[in-house]
């Protein structure tokens, strides 16, 4: 994952209430080539999407799947989940089970 700033592009959608809605914001980082999609995100394993560059945090955890503890996990605090991600998120536990709920919608 490359994009350092979807942290802070998490926050803005939590913002401005589109979580449970709109996940277009997160779709700038989160498209292939530059960042796995989000359909199907629950329940996949951790970089496991062919032809995307993962950072070596998350290559680490790729005997895991994205559980809904480990999807709250890393937008709670994605540094502490996965020490060295680029993914820079800090969102409040309520804030990341609505993004959580959006992300199963997905499916």
């Amino acid at each position: 994952m490359r994009c350092g700033l979807a942290g802070l592009m998490l926050a803005a959608v939590v913002a401005t209430g589109a979580a449970a809605a709109d996940l277009s914001t997160c779709e700038g980082c989160h498209t292939p080539p530059y960042g796995p999609p989000l359909a199907g995100v629950a329940g996949r394993k951790i970089a496991s999407v062919p032809g995307i560059e993962y950072c070596s945090a998350l290559m680490a955890k790729s005997g895991e799947a994205w559980t809904d503890a480990n999807l709250r996990a890393l937008l709670t605090n994605a540094r502490t989940f996965a020490p060295g991600c680029t993914m820079d998120s800090k969102l409040p536990p309520a804030d990341a089970d609505a993004i959580i709920a959006a992300l199963k919608a997905l499916h």
